[in-house]
């Protein structure tokens, strides 16, 4: 392992708010930064949370033993090449204090996520069953008690908090916790410990897709104006929320910055009122009511082209209404797949009224 120089407070080259998703190490580390001189191999630095800080390894401490043998005349090659283990490995080590005590701790490298905000990164440490790394005896892991100041605390729950205190309740920092079975991470301010100003959340969908909110917070909900980043197609939603839905204006943008849909939104639901005269296809509709070169037009086609429903419809299509509404010549029979395209309701459940069709008469 190089030698370690991670701290969980990092001063960063810039002194402005800075918004970055949580990045996850799942490689791990042990924590502890070394170096040899004259006298041996002896600690230089021990990472705040980390295994080796829970352990109670400190800096300055020698190193005197690893898995039973002597560090004696070792190089700081040999020492790197010791320390290479993977994770979920025990690796013992013997360390002497500056008192003179000697203590024997046995340790395992630790996962981590880590973010930064403002001037400082924020570091959470995790074991192999996705457990925040705490002393058993000690949720506050470091810091003044976690009462005022910088410190890092791990709950009963698989719940922790890096970053700054007032009065025992978060200020601002780094805040991991589990709902609904999945995790949450969440960066930024706090007021009577609840997430409530700015910041972000990192948090997995409804399909289990990661996204990243970046706004306002009141009481541990999305609420004024923000943007939801999904990570994997990078499509971003910015408009305005409330009680964590999409509430009043807001638009959908590509990566590249296509408006896939804009307009009005209530409690989650996108509301399209110039588009409430669409005619609505049903179950019982036949497919010879959509024969081959019928003209049509669809509303919420962005859902229509995630259901994979576009092959039935000509290239050159006419986009309107930021792109919510296209007009387009039918170039396959729909052969009964309405339940699966473009039925009305058929998209409720990603907060779509639905795709619609209706005939074009000329």
């Amino acid at each position: 392992m190089t030698k370690q120089i991670l701290l969980s407070l990092v001063i960063a080259i810039s002194c402005n708010i800075l918004y970055a998703q949580v990045e996850h190490n799942t490689t791990g580390i042990l924590g502890l930064g070394y170096k040899v001189d004259a006298a041996g191999p002896m600690v230089e630095s021990v990472t705040p949370g980390s295994p080796a800080y829970v352990a109670g390894v400190q800096k300055n401490d020698r190193l005197l033993k690893i898995n039973d043998q002597s560090l004696a005349g070792i190089t700081l090659e040999a020492l790197t090449e010791k320390f290479k283990i993977p994770m979920g490995v025990n690796i013992k080590i013997v360390v002497e204090h500056e008192d003179k005590t000697q203590q024997e701790v046995v340790l395992k490298k630790a996962a981590f996520f880590s973010a930064s905000y403002k001037i400082f990164r924020y570091m959470i440490f995790f074991d192999e069953n996705n457990i925040p790394v705490c002393n058993p005896y000690k949720h506050c892991v470091w810091g003044d008690d976690c009462y005022n100041g910088f410190g890092y605390y791990v709950y009963s729950s698989p719940e922790a908090f890096c970053g700054e205190f007032e009065n025992g309740n978060r200020k601002e920092g780094l805040y991991y916790y589990v709902k609904n079975d999945k995790p949450y991470y969440y960066l930024g301010e706090f007021l009577n410990d609840e997430q409530t100003g700015k910041g972000t959340l990192t948090f997995p969908s409804d399909k289990n897709e990661p996204m990243i909110y970046t706004g306002d917070f009141l009481n541990a909900n999305m609420e004024g104006t923000g943007s939801i980043k999904n990570l994997n197609n990078g499509n971003i939603f910015t408009g305005s929320f409330k009680a964590g839905k999409k509430e009043g204006y807001g638009k959908e943008t590509t990566a590249d910055g296509t408006i896939l849909i804009e307009g009005q939104w209530k409690n989650g639901v996108f509301q399209d009122p110039k588009n409430e005269n669409l005619k609505s296809t049903t179950e019982t509709q036949s497919a010879s009511d959509f024969p081959v070169g019928t003209k049509v037009r669809v509303s919420d086609f962005r859902e229509l082209l995630n259901s994979g429903c576009s092959q039935f419809f000509a290239e050159g299509r006419t986009e309107t209404q930021a792109g919510v509404v296209i007009e387009a010549d039918l170039i396959k029979n729909l052969n009964g797949k309405y339940s699966g395209c473009i039925q009305e309701g058929s998209y409720t459940k990603h907060g779509f009224q639905g795709a619609k069709v209706e005939k074009i008469t000329n």
